[in-house]
């Protein structure tokens, strides 16, 4: 099992960020379709001063990071739910990545 760290850990990193990647391409597609970039305000404060695309790539970056945060959580818990054959005669009680 162990010679198969490096592929195990690629294999959940990509498990996390990849779905979490798509989920933020389209939340940020979907929040500029109603927000203006330019008018980006810190808590009511002055305008930001930011470019347009950085603007873009801070709240891709963020929203991203929030949803990393949420499909990870998501494995961790799930490492420890039972399986369905818990009660089975041999049944593991957990999920193995």
């Amino acid at each position: 099992m162990m010679s198969n760290v490096p592929s195990l850990i690629r294999q959940l990193v990509m498990t996390v960020l990849w779905p979490a990647f798509l989920v933020a391409g389209v939340l940020e597609a979907l929040l500029f379709v109603v927000v203006d970039p330019r008018e980006f305000r810190w808590f009511g404060g002055p305008s930001l001063g930011l470019s347009v695309s950085a603007v873009y790539t801070v709240t891709f970056l963020i929203i991203w990071a929030l949803m990393s945060a949420s499909s990870w959580l998501t494995v961790m818990l799930l490492r420890n739910a039972p399986t369905a054959d818990a009660g089975a005669p041999g049944g593991s009680t957990r999920i193995e990545f």
